[in-house]
């Protein structure tokens, strides 16, 4: 992960918690279930040998686990997301697994992709996510043999970004926004960064019949192109996001445990002491 980038955001957070006793930081859940804009929330911390169903976290759009996907450590606090405690679930594909959504709930003209993923092989073209809505309205995000992460959008068109630097077996987060205007108005986010995309055309779309996370499509129980990796926290927006929308959502991930936030309070109050000594 980038240290850098979590250094920043925790000195932000310490900031705004010196400021006042008023100033309350929402963990990362809270953030994103409290989006008015949220379509559909994939915790995604079932036991797929025990279930299944992919639970939607803010309503009623559930999924379904397909394959053999299994259980496991999603982005902790031990990898700096103090947000998600020292036991949170995740879901590995293994290359085997695939997660078909709802049809309608995400056949819509502007769409945002939020959630955390783990790259682990890039020996062949896997996908993140699929979609074979209309052709409008298509959004495919998927890795081309560990080269480059592409997103498809509306009919052939899209675009595709560098991924060099995620084959590194950790988990990150990943925020891919597409517009109306579905060539041109792609944005993507690696690590609450913004990343340069390069126009591109042509990518294949898959046979899928449903949106699918971690696949491009399962026909007749087969799944193609499972994912190599984990996927986390996926969630999906019917609008598209900004650096601020991604600012809020790094500065949720990255929430002090309730021990710094105390710390925190008293290094407050003795500077506040100290102000008044002068």
């Amino acid at each position: 992960m980038n240290t850098m980038l979590k250094s920043l955001g925790c000195a932000a957070v310490v900031a705004g918690a010196g400021m006042g006793a008023n100033v309350a930081q929402a963990d990362y859940v809270s953030t994103v279930l409290s989006n008015e804009d949220l379509i559909a929330y994939y915790r995604l911390g079932e036991d797929p040998s025990q279930t299944s169903t992919a639970t939607d976290a803010s309503g009623s759009h559930d999924g379904t686990y397909h394959g053999s996907p299994l259980s496991t450590m999603g982005p902790t606090a031990d990898d700096g997301w103090n947000s998600f405690g020292d036991n949170n679930s995740a879901i590995n594909l293994n290359g085997a697994g695939a997660i078909t959504l709802d049809t309608a709930a995400l056949d819509i003209p502007q769409i945002t992709f939020t959630g955390w993923f783990r790259l682990t092989d890039d020996t062949h073209n896997q996908r993140i996510y699929t979609t074979q809505a209309s052709p409008s309205n298509r959004f495919t995000i998927n890795v081309a043999n560990g080269q480059r992460l592409h997103v498809t959008t509306g009919g052939s068109n899209g675009a595709w970004v560098p991924i060099d630097t995620v084959l590194d077996g950790e988990w990150h987060h990943l925020v891919v926004s597409r517009g109306s205007n579905a060539r041109e108005d792609v944005a993507v986010w690696i690590d609450f960064l913004p990343v340069a995309t390069t126009l591109a055309s042509h990518f294949g779309q898959g046979t899928g019949t449903n949106p699918t996370l971690g696949a491009q499509g399962v026909v007749d129980g087969t799944i193609d192109n499972s994912f190599l990796g984990s996927l986390d926290e996926v969630a999906f927006f019917n609008r598209v996001f900004t650096q601020e929308d991604v600012n809020e959502l790094h500065a949720a991930a990255l929430i002090p445990e309730p021990a710094s936030l105390a710390l925190l309070g008293l290094g407050g109050l003795a500077m506040l002491g100290r102000r008044r000594r002068a």
